[in-house]
């Protein structure tokens, strides 16, 4: 069957996994603004990932005043607003487009191939979507925080499909493998294709957390348009 879209997958995929020091260096700046006790604070916010990424609670500051709640502390408004710039300046730094994703994703379009993005994220990335140059390249999006569930769902899928108006079976799934995602849209019909940058490291989050896959590869954003151009010549 013919692809007619292609779904990404959104860290490690279109932009880079962020880097794990570079990551507890902003915690400890958040900390630092709450005054909160930094190895308490660290280990709850990691902790609350399972969360934050299905909404829970509803908005960053929310969220923020949550894990001060358990870990004691009684921030004011100003210190959690100070805690969310730190947050929000880190998510807006990390929203960086990887090299020839725009030039990729342009030429899909110009195939006429829908483009989705499922992403397992928290309430920072949509709030800052629509200022990226990613936005204007996707006819659907799908964000775990705002769907309330997260990959491998078969409704984070289903809604991607949905937005687009085809079915799973006319979909390429594109993503680095974290949160069983590739085995997610395996499961739900989708032709599934892990992409793993070589420069990336062992100290990039994400790294180490995405699932064994003996399946189709590729390490550049760019072979998506080979790996279509392979699979309508066969087809």
């Amino acid at each position: 069957m013919r692809v007619e879209a292609v779904v990404f997958d959104l860290f490690g995929t279109l932009i880079d996994n962020f880097q794990v020091d570079e990551y507890q260096a902003v915690l400890d700046e958040m900390t630092t603004a709450l005054e909160a006790p930094r190895e308490e604070f660290s280990a709850a916010w990691i902790g609350s990932f399972g969360e934050r990424i299905i909404g829970r609670p509803p908005t960053l500051v929310q969220g923020i005043r949550e894990i001060c709640r358990r870990v004691g502390v009684k921030p004011d408004d100003r210190q959690v607003e100070a805690a969310c710039r730190v947050r929000m300046e880190y998510s807006r730094r990390i929203l960086r487009t990887r090299p020839h994703s725009i030039d990729t994703l342009g030429e899909l379009r110009s195939r006429d191939v829908r483009l989705a993005l499922v992403s397992d994220c928290t309430w920072e990335i949509p709030a800052l979507w629509p200022d990226t140059p990613l936005c204007a390249c996707f006819a659907a999006t799908v964000f775990s925080c705002e769907v309330g569930t997260c990959k491998p769902d078969p409704r984070m899928y289903g809604a991607a499909c949905e937005q687009l108006a085809v079915r799973p079976q006319q979909c390429l799934y594109v993503g680095d493998g974290a949160g069983r995602e590739l085995t997610g849209a395996g499961a739900v019909g989708m032709r599934a294709v892990q992409i793993r940058a070589p420069e990336e490291t062992p100290e990039h989050y994400g790294r180490n957390q995405a699932e064994p896959w003996s399946g189709e590869r590729i390490s550049h954003i760019s072979q998506v348009l080979e790996y279509l151009d392979g699979a309508e010549a066969s087809a």
